[in-house]
């Protein structure tokens, strides 16, 4: 995918896949942080409604389908 023209709020819009990787490591990170810096699995909660949340503020602002998004051109 080429870059856009700066300010195209299009430019930095993730594809599905690639958010549900980033949604892994995040969850990944906080399960071994949790464990192994406090030993608790409240991190992991807590890290795990964290990814939750902004994947789905993130969907809501591209409109709720990211890449599937149709957008219709013309009258």
């Amino acid at each position: 995918m080429q870059g856009k023209a700066v300010g195209d709020e299009d430019a930095l819009v993730l594809q599905p896949l690639s958010i549900a990787v980033l949604d892994g490591l995040w969850v990944g990170s906080g399960i071994t942080v949790g464990i192994w810096v406090f030993g608790s699995l409240l991190w992991t909660v807590v890290v795990v409604l964290v990814c939750a949340g902004t994947h789905a503020v993130g969907c809501r602002t591209r409109g709720g389908g990211g890449a599937d998004r149709v957008e219709a051109t013309g009258p």
